[in-house]
C-alpha cells in the first residue's frame, strides 16, 4: 500500500512539472524572415554590411541576403541566429542589460548574448529573448523602417514591438503573385504592386505615378510603400507605412521634388487623402472579405468571427498579406477556397 501510494505521490509532482515546462518552441531548419509584429518589416543587417557592430534593424521583407537568418539549435528552446549567407551571428552589444543594442558579431555562436531563448506564443508569434539577461528584443520606439532593435522587457511584458513572425524564406519567395497559400495555419496572398498602381492611378486623379515599390525616403529614416507622383506643376515622393493601414490614422510621409506652383500643394493633399483610402479602404477589406468568402461558416463554427489581415509585407513587385492563425479544424476548407481563388 505504501509503495502504491508513493508511485501516486511520484506521478502527480510528474504530472505537475510537466506542466509547468512549457512546450518546445521547433524552428523551421531553412533560412527564414523574422519579421515584426508592429511594423510588418524583417530584420535587416543595416546596409547590407556584415562586419562587426554593424545594426540589426527592421526594413524590407526578407528580399535581400541581409533580411534573411538561420536558426543554429544550442539546446532546448535556445538558438543562435545567424545570417544565412555567410553565418555570421546576431549579438547583443556589450553582453548588456535593457537597452542594449541588437547587432552582428562573428561566427563564434558559444557566447550567451548570441544565444536566443525562443518561445512560441499562443497564436504563433514568437519572443526572443537574450539568454545571458533574460530580455526580449524589441523593436526601439515601436518604430517602422530602420528602427533598431534592443533588449527590454521580460516574458512577463510581451507588446507587440516584441513580437516575431518567422516565416521560411521560399514560402513567400517561391508564392506567385496574385496566388494565396496556408503556412503554420496562416494564409499567405500575394498582391502585385502593378494592380495596385492601377488602383492608385484612379485614385490620385491627375497625377502618373512614375515608380512604385518598397523604398524609403531620401532625406529620412522612413521607408514603406514608396511612389513617386508627378503632375504638369511638380514633382513628390510619398511613404506610406503598413503599420498604420490597420487603422484610420494611416502616416503619410511626403517629399517634394519640385514644385512650380501653389496649387501643387493643394492638390497633392487631395490625392495623399484619396492613396490612403485606396489602400486601407479600398483595398485591404476587399482581400479580408475576399479571403473569407467562402470560409465565413465554417469560422464561426469555430469561434473566429472572421479572417483578418494580422501583417502586411512590401517587396519590390507585390503586397505580402498574412491572416491571423486559424484553428486546425479549418484548414481543408481554407486550402480548398484558396484553389478556387481567382488571380488578382
Amino acid at each position: 500500500m505504501a509503495h502504491k501510494k508513493a508511485f501516486f505521490i511520484v506521478a502527480a509532482m510528474l504530472l505537475i512539472n510537466s506542466r509547468l515546462v512549457a512546450a518546445e518552441a521547433v524552428l523551421p531548419a531553412d533560412p527564414c524572415v523574422v519579421i515584426s509584429r508592429v511594423n510588418g518589416f524583417s530584420l535587416d543587417a543595416r546596409d547590407a554590411n556584415y562586419a562587426p557592430l554593424t545594426l540589426v534593424q527592421t526594413a524590407g521583407f526578407g528580399q535581400q541576403d541581409n533580411q534573411v537568418w538561420t536558426f543554429n539549435k544550442i539546446e532546448r528552446n535556445v538558438y543562435a541566429m545567424k545570417v544565412a549567407k555567410n553565418g555570421i551571428c546576431a549579438d547583443i552589444r556589450n553582453a548588456g542589460g535593457h537597452g542594449s543594442r541588437l547587432q552582428l558579431g562573428d561566427v563564434n555562436e558559444n557566447q550567451q548574448n548570441r544565444q536566443f531563448i525562443v518561445e512560441r506564443l499562443p497564436d504563433g508569434f514568437y519572443t526572443l529573448a537574450a539568454k545571458h539577461s533574460k530580455l526580449l528584443l524589441d523593436v526601439v520606439d515601436a518604430g517602422g523602417w530602420n528602427a533598431e532593435v534592443q533588449t527590454a522587457g521580460k516574458q512577463d511584458q510581451i507588446q507587440p514591438n516584441r513580437e516575431w513572425l518567422i516565416v521560411p524564406a521560399k514560402i513567400i519567395d517561391d508564392l506567385p503573385v496574385g496566388k494565396a497559400i496556408t503556412y503554420d495555419n496562416r494564409v499567405f496572398y500575394k498582391f502585385g504592386l502593378e494592380p495596385l498602381k492601377n488602383r492608385l492611378e484612379t485614385a490620385v486623379d491627375g497625377f502618373q505615378i512614375k515608380s512604385i515599390g518598397v523604398g524609403e525616403a531620401d532625406k529620412k529614416d522612413v521607408g514603406g510603400l514608396r511612389c513617386d507622383l508627378a503632375n504638369e506643376d511638380g514633382e513628390a515622393v510619398i511613404i506610406l507605412e503598413p503599420r498604420f493601414w490597420y487603422s484610420p490614422e494611416c502616416l503619410i510621409h511626403i517629399e517634394l521634388v519640385s514644385t512650380r506652383a501653389y496649387n501643387f500643394l493643394t492638390e497633392l493633399g487631395k490625392a495623399l487623402s484619396n492613396a490612403d483610402d485606396a489602400i486601407r479602404k479600398n483595398l485591404i477589406p476587399p482581400i479580408e472579405s475576399k479571403l473569407n468568402d467562402m470560409t465565413k461558416n465554417k469560422l464561426n463554427q469555430h469561434g473566429v468571427s472572421s479572417m483578418k489581415i494580422e501583417v502586411i509585407g512590401i517587396r519590390s513587385d507585390s503586397l505580402v498579406f498574412v491572416s491571423n492563425r486559424l484553428p486546425d479544424e479549418m484548414m481543408p476548407l481554407v486550402q480548398k477556397a484558396l484553389a478556387e481563388m481567382k488571380d488578382e
